[in-house]
């Protein structure tokens, strides 16, 4: 069962406990995957600052037990968490709930990219933030086939995210990576890997897409999807390998 704590309080909550509690945040929340081995605290540490953001794009209480006890933890695990809407009122408390995610059977797979008919909001608020609705991304998984992904463009035309992760493109023998501001939204291993490719951030539109020679999507546990072409798949595994490793630098 998963843990939960509820105001700072370590709970019980059932599954259907935790429903109700969601459901009360009216998508004021976020939710964040960590991978697990010695990148795991940098990884929670990058994690715990964008749910931070959210706690004070809200105006929230931020509770800080869950993550001291996610910090003692070495496994992948999920973190989910809001506050509950009161009307015309300050957010009421943080119920959080923890899951361990098991580890991928797989680190690397190819798929086909499929443009979806929704565009993300480039202009709001919480644009590349991990906000708690799912909303969109279930509707979009609800679409696909079998081992395609869905591509997310947004309101100023741009390819900005994918259903399994945010993505890296090889262009002319160099890496590109959506900016941030566009509606990417980033996580550790991602970043990462694109700091250690040297990707430099560049809006992504039609003509860029199609000047590709390979497109890649990365998850929060660094489980590479390859959507076009295979230019740069080793260089981009072996990058994600290297974030495993401690970190010195």
């Amino acid at each position: 069962m998963p843990r939960a704590w509820v105001d700072g309080v370590e709970t019980v909550l059932t599954d259907n406990e935790w429903g109700r509690h969601a459901a009360a945040f009216l998508g004021c929340g976020f939710r964040v995957v960590t991978p697990a081995g010695p990148v795991r605290p940098a990884a929670l540490a990058a994690a715990r600052q964008q749910a931070v953001r959210i706690a004070e794009l809200f105006d929230a209480t931020w509770d800080e037990a869950p993550w001291r006890s996610a910090a003692s933890g070495a496994g992948a695990i999920e973190i989910v968490g809001g506050w509950r809407h009161q009307f015309r009122g300050p957010a009421g408390a943080q119920t959080t709930v923890i899951r361990s995610v098991p580890l991928p059977q797989q680190q690397w797979r190819r798929a086909s990219g499929v443009r979806l008919p929704w565009s993300l909001d480039a202009h709001s608020p919480v644009t590349g933030l991990p906000m708690i609705s799912g909303l969109e991304e279930d509707q979009a998984l609800r679409t696909l086939e079998t081992d395609t992904v869905g591509l997310w463009w947004n309101t100023d035309g741009h390819l900005v995210q994918s259903t399994a992760g945010p993505l890296l493109l090889r262009v002319a023998g160099a890496w590109l990576r959506p900016p941030a501001g566009d509606g990417a939204v980033p996580h550790f291993v991602w970043s990462r890997a694109a700091e250690l490719l040297d990707a430099r951030e560049s809006p992504v539109d039609d003509k860029v897409l199609a000047a590709a020679e390979a497109v890649h999507a990365v998850d929060s546990l660094g489980r590479v999807v390859t959507l076009r072409g295979a230019a740069g798949a080793d260089e981009l595994l072996d990058a994600v390998a290297r974030i495993s490793e401690p970190i010195t630098d």
